[in-house]
C-alpha cells in the first residue's frame, strides 16, 4: 500500500524541483543617426504595447470584481433557527478570475525591432534556482557554467 504512493509522490515532488532559468540581454546601439532615431521608435512600440497589456489586465481585474459580485448577489440563503445563523443554500460557491500581466511578446517585438534598425541583441540564460541538477548557480541550460 505505502510503495503504491510512493513513486507518484516522488515524481511529483521531483517536477517541482525543476531548475529555473533567467535570460538577460544587452543591447549594443546602432552606430548611425538613422538606426538610433529607428530604435527610439522601437521604445515608443514597446511602450505602447506594455501600456495595451497593462489596460488588458486591468480590464480583466474590472471583469472578474463584477463577475465576483454578481456571484455574490445571487447567493441564497435560509436561516437556521436551530443555530441562529444564515446558512448559504444556493449559489454558494464564488471566485475571482485570475488576471495576469504578460508584456513577453512586447519585449521580444522589441528585440526584433531593435536588430532590425541596426543594434545588436546578445542573449545570456543561466539557472537562478534548483540548479544543482545543472551544475550550480549560473549553469546554461545543459550545464555549462556561464
Amino acid at each position: 500500500m505505502v510503495r503504491r504512493y510512493c513513486v507518484p509522490l516522488l515524481v511529483l515532488l521531483s517536477t517541482g524541483c525543476s531548475p529555473v532559468y533567467q535570460t538577460d540581454y544587452t543591447f549594443t546601439p546602432p552606430e548611425s543617426s538613422e538606426g538610433r532615431a529607428c530604435v527610439f521608435q522601437c521604445e515608443n512600440t514597446k511602450l505602447q504595447c506594455q501600456q495595451l497589456q497593462q489596460s488588458r489586465y486591468d480590464l480583466c481585474l474590472q471583469r472578474a470584481e463584477l463577475a465576483y459580485q454578481n456571484c455574490e448577489a445571487r447567493k441564497i440563503y435560509r436561516y437556521d433557527y436551530d443555530k441562529g445563523e444564515a446558512k448559504c443554500v444556493e449559489n454558494c460557491f464564488c471566485y475571482r478570475e485570475s488576471c495576469s500581466v504578460d508584456t513577453t511578446s512586447c519585449d521580444a517585438q522589441h528585440r526584433a525591432c531593435y536588430q532590425t534598425c541596426g543594434g545588436g541583441v546578445s542573449s545570456r540564460t543561466y539557472c537562478v534556482s534548483n540548479c544543482e541538477e545543472v551544475g550550480g548557480v549560473g549553469a546554461a541550460p545543459g550545464g555549462a557554467l556561464q
